[in-house]
């Protein structure tokens, strides 16, 4: 039997819906950029780092309002607090997330999607 999030022949074509194992950090940040629309750039879909915007626009869309221009660690913390991860360094920066962190990320914007 072949691992979750690839097909009967062993071939992976991507990552399965909802299965955690089948997605890499990349598809994890395509993802939450498709789904949120903010503009990717390629620091963040490899090394899962955001810049301060990006973390504004990601904190706007998941409180569903427009939110204070903090800037640094404090934004990040929002974020985190907001989907209910610790806030903490990854990478020497608290603008980037662990794997884990993103998926619970991830998790949160699909939810708050289907509620609006």
């Amino acid at each position: 039997m072949a691992p979750e999030g690839w097909d009967v022949e062993g071939v992976h074509y991507g990552p399965k819906e909802g299965v955690r194992s089948s997605y890499s950090r990349r598809d994890i940040i395509r993802e939450i950029f498709e789904i949120t629309d903010i503009p990717p750039t390629q620091h963040a879909i490899t090394h899962g780092c955001f810049t301060s915007n990006q973390l504004h626009q990601l904190l706007t869309y998941l409180t569903g309002e427009e939110t204070d221009r903090t800037e640094g660690s404090s934004l990040s913390r929002e974020v985190a607090e907001e989907v209910g991860i610790p806030h903490q360094k990854h990478q020497d920066s608290y603008h980037c997330f662990t794997e884990d962190s993103l998926w619970e990320i991830l998790q949160a914007v699909k939810d708050t999607g289907e509620n609006r």
